[in-house]
């Protein structure tokens, strides 16, 4: 079997769930962390980050496990992160605060990224945010359906680190 690969044992705890996602984003990797630390993830100093990096971006995903790798993958990059739940949320979220780039989930229930996308593209204050669909959805015509609402990448989960690094340089250098 490859050494790459990572398991849990019946049955999964929270905790257990919890650890083998800091592993797979690199809080709790060898030399890196200990267990102990795992509840207070690396926070990126000043003197360590460009100035983009000040960035404030909105991750909109109804999973809860694709939010906290997500998210622990944007805080080790060094970026501000709010998080919604799904498109309604988002749209909340956006009346009242200003985000640099908006992560957005394209399946998700209330209201999905496609019709969130739409919405936030007639607001005067969001018309211009960079949006990059998240989704496992991969063919020309999942990327298509994204364009036609607005969006304006992708990148398709699961997603390491560098890939959405990467992109994040991309959109907001």
């Amino acid at each position: 079997m490859p050494d790459n690969l990572l398991w849990l044992s019946l049955p999964v705890t929270q905790q257990k769930l919890y650890q083998k996602c800091a592993e797979v984003i690199g809080i709790n990797s060898p030399g890196n962390r200990s267990p102990e630390s795992i509840n207070h993830p690396p926070h990126a100093t000043d003197h360590q980050q460009p100035a983009f990096r000040k960035k404030r971006i909105l991750v909109v995903e109804d999973n809860a496990i694709n939010q906290l790798v997500t998210e622990g993958m944007l805080e080790q990059l060094g970026y501000n992160i709010n998080l919604a739940n799904n498109g309604q949320d988002c749209i909340t979220a956006c009346t009242t605060e200003k985000f640099d780039l908006i992560l957005m989930d394209c399946n998700m229930p209330v209201m999905d990224g496609y019709a969130a996308t739409k919405q936030l593209r007639k607001m005067t204050n969001t018309r211009q945010t960079p949006i990059i669909a998240l989704t496992a959805n991969t063919l020309e015509e999942h990327k298509e359906r994204c364009r036609d609402a607005g969006m304006n990448g992708h990148i398709a989960k699961p997603f390491n680190k560098k890939a959405l690094d990467t992109l994040l340089n991309r959109w907001l250098e």
